[in-house]
């Protein structure tokens, strides 16, 4: 008996968020759970959960925040499977900036440029900021326990792009620049296999590695 675990981690699709910072600023700071998926998000995760028919799932984990839940409920339409939303999925945390926009990659470009990628890792912009080290710590403990919890199983976790990239580069299957913001586009996926210590990257799509 395979007692591996099989993870597919999805991103959400595309979100009036990733449109419009704002919108997705004034949703959580009055204690919203973020934008809803746009016309075309849904189109996507309709289309990757066409991609997926044949996986049997025995078990769907979603963050709690509103694109997420939508993507996993999606995906799980014709499944009989309940959703498991948990806040400890949530994207990273961006403390004011609530999303990695265009104006803080612009402040943080000359300083990561200067740091090793285990420095860029654990850098940390703002003290509201969490690391990228610390984000892909966060949903490494998740996969981790659930693994041990789904021996063998296959799971689908829907989740963020930033964090998806962070657990990457924190398990060793790329360098930090060879995964810039952004290369995991919407709903784009990867499949790990797990026995809740060594992981394995088993697939991905829609994720753009830039090799050097």
């Amino acid at each position: 008996m395979n007692s591996l675990t099989t993870f597919y981690i999805v991103r959400h699709g595309e979100s009036m968020g990733n449109l419009d910072f704002e919108m997705e600023r004034a949703s959580l700071k009055a204690g919203g759970a973020g934008t809803d998926l746009t016309t075309e998000g849904r189109k996507q995760s309709e289309e990757v959960a066409k991609k997926l028919r044949h996986v049997q799932f025995d078990a769907i984990f979603s963050s709690d925040l509103l694109r997420t839940k939508r993507t996993a409920e999606i995906i799980a339409l014709e499944r009989k499977l309940e959703i498991t939303a948990l806040e400890v999925l949530r994207e990273r945390n961006f403390g004011k900036y609530v999303a990695n926009t265009k104006e803080l990659q612009d402040e943080m470009k000359p300083i990561l440029e200067k740091l090793t990628d285990t420095e860029k890792m654990r850098y940390r912009h703002k003290p509201d900021m969490e690391t990228q080290e610390e984000a892909a710590v966060r949903l490494l403990t998740f996969l981790r326990e659930t693994a041990f919890a789904y021996p063998g199983k296959t799971i689908l976790v829907t989740n963020h792009g930033n964090t998806m990239r962070s657990l990457l580069i924190q398990l060793g299957f790329a360098k930090y620049d060879e995964l810039p913001s952004r290369s995991i586009l919407n709903t784009g996926y990867y499949v790990l296999q797990s026995d809740g210590v060594e992981f394995f990257l088993i697939d991905t799509h829609r994720v753009v590695f830039h090799k050097k």
